[in-house]
């Protein structure tokens, strides 16, 4: 199993190769390598071939999905894994990850059995991200946490938004800007103020105060 392990931080190195050398795979060759490498191109890896992209946390979302696209893209029959070393990563993000083309998601809090596991559901074509992050995600998907009201219905919905919507408005009472959204979701910022709009329309509120208060409360 080739690995190509595109590293850019040096004291990060010794320890994923280890991680990856233990993945009850067999041999393992890893490879060093970096993104602008592979974009490059020029070289057949193989079919059983794994890009380990470690994702630069200086970069915007929308730059680390990019990235991932253009890898899947010059390198389609390859697997990929993100490792993502910020672990303040929202769930949103991961998806965005998942469906610009990865089949695995690792970070720094993932143990040498999660290097493990995700290798090996990787290379049998599934797609692997630990089961602390998959259980917050299907939280978010099927909004178990929210209260419903005395009528019984849940508070999505009460206030009919789109799924686009309630996106934007959650990042919006967090008091992320229309800038920060553009690029975390990879939409246009012109884009952003229009759903802005139109959810502000829906709620019957004047501004993000109002808002907030509003969607506390529900």
């Amino acid at each position: 199993m080739n690995i190509l392990l595109t590293n850019t931080f040096p004291a990060l190195e010794p320890g994923l190769k280890s991680m990856l050398s233990q993945s009850r795979m067999g041999k393992v060759n890893i490879l060093d390598t970096d993104l602008a490498a592979i974009l490059k191109g020029g070289l057949n890896y193989g079919d059983d071939t794994t890009v380990f992209l470690v994702l630069d946390p200086s970069a915007v979302v929308f730059k680390k999905v990019q990235a991932i696209s253009l890898v899947r893209k010059k390198l389609p029959a390859c697997r990929i894994i993100v490792f993502e070393i910020d672990t303040k990563m929202n769930d949103e993000n991961i998806i965005q990850y998942i469906r610009a083309g990865a089949s695995g998601f690792l970070n720094l809090e993932s143990s040498a059995g999660d290097f493990a596991d995700c290798l090996s559901e990787v290379r049998e074509g599934r797609h692997y991200i630990s089961f602390k992050v998959v259980d917050s995600i299907i939280r978010r998907l099927m909004d178990v946490t929210a209260e419903p009201d005395a009528s019984g219905k849940n508070p999505k919905e009460r206030i009919r938004l789109t799924n686009a919507e309630w996106e934007v408005a959650e990042f919006l009472v967090e008091g992320k800007s229309n800038s920060w959204i553009s690029e975390t979701t990879g939409r246009h910022r012109s884009t952003i103020s229009t759903i802005k709009k139109r959810i502000m329309g829906k709620t019957k509120t004047t501004n993000i105060l109002e808002l907030r208060k509003l969607l506390l409360a529900e």
